[in-house]
């Protein structure tokens, strides 16, 4: 088989077996959303555990949310010990088109405790709320 032929071939094959080719969603936006069929798979963005580079599609609306988180962190050089606390921190992302989206952050209520194990002095003690919002590819809005 001459290799042109050989080369023809193969370049099918690859074709016929590479996903299929990335639509072009770029009308979409907040209020034309992306239909279903042509939807990306969800990635998630639980609040402060993970953060993906990928954004929501263009009209609709991805919520997570944890009903209680709690960490406990020992530092053996310094011998303390922090307790955090959040009770139902949610993440809300809205996609405003197909490469942007919207993301807040919310925690309704957050403890974060610093106590010396060799003392028992409490060295550092916070309560309180915390909002992030994330303008369209991720540029930060606040802290």
């Amino acid at each position: 088989m001459p290799i042109a032929q050989t080369l023809t071939n193969t370049l099918l094959l690859m074709s016929a077996l590479a996903p299929a080719a990335a639509q072009d969603k770029s009308a979409y936006s907040l209020f034309n959303p992306t239909p279903v069929a042509q939807m990306r798979e969800m990635t998630t963005d639980r609040p402060d555990q993970t953060e993906s580079p990928f954004t929501v599609d263009a009209g609709h609306v991805q919520v997570e949310m944890d009903f209680w988180n709690h960490t406990v962190d020992h530092d053996s050089a310094t011998n303390q010990r922090t307790l955090d606390t959040a009770l139902a921190p949610v993440n809300l992302k809205v996609g405003l088109t197909n490469a942007a989206d919207l993301q807040i952050v919310l925690e309704p209520y957050r403890k974060t405790l610093t106590r010396d194990l060799n003392t028992g002095a409490v060295l550092d003690q916070r309560h309180g709320n915390r909002r992030r919002h994330r303008a369209p590819q991720g540029q930060p809005l606040g802290q």
